[in-house]
């Protein structure tokens, strides 16, 4: 069974995205008084994960053709899992000061890690059974880690819109 935030979860991730204030990145815009997610500024970055780019390579795994596979199901729900626990902790990292960040930084890392770590696993697996190998369209974990992360945040996305 798949874990999916749910659509209260959502609704208070997204009010507190739009809440906060212009982030160091200059990802942010003002919007009537409300501050909004600049996307056209994320695409800009050379580590950017287009939502294009993202479902191309979600859409290689090969979930349908491992419908009756338990070992797939297995370890793509560990991915679930891993992307749940590390999405909500990226989601506030823009609205958390220093300290705030400074006491999750540690856990936020090993999250992130779990979730890279559950990709390799999936990956390998994949290769191995289905001749399909799609987690190198990321990049590596050691230069495109915010990319890889980005793609556990499309993969929540992905699995809320395929629970309507």
């Amino acid at each position: 069974m798949y874990h999916l935030l749910s659509v209260a979860a959502m609704a208070k991730i997204i009010a507190a995205k739009a809440s906060h204030p212009l982030g160091q990145t200059g990802m942010m815009k003002s919007l009537g008084g409300v501050r909004m997610f600049n996307l056209d500024n994320y695409l800009k970055r050379p580590d950017a994960l287009s939502l294009d780019q993202a479902l191309a390579i979600y859409n290689q795994i090969p979930y349908e053709q491992a419908q009756n596979d338990g070992d797939f199901k297995e370890l793509w729900q560990d991915i679930i899992d891993a992307a749940l626990d590390y999405v909500p902790i990226r989601v506030r990292w823009n609205d958390q000061n220093t300290q705030e960040r400074a006491a999750v930084d540690a856990g936020r890392t090993r999250r992130h890690n779990a979730f890279i770590s559950s990709l390799k696993i999936l990956n390998r697996y994949t290769a191995t059974h289905y001749d399909a190998e799609w987690l190198s369209q990321l990049g590596t974990p050691v230069t495109d880690r915010k990319r890889i992360g980005d793609f556990a945040g499309y993969i929540v996305l992905f699995g809320v819109l395929k629970g309507r």
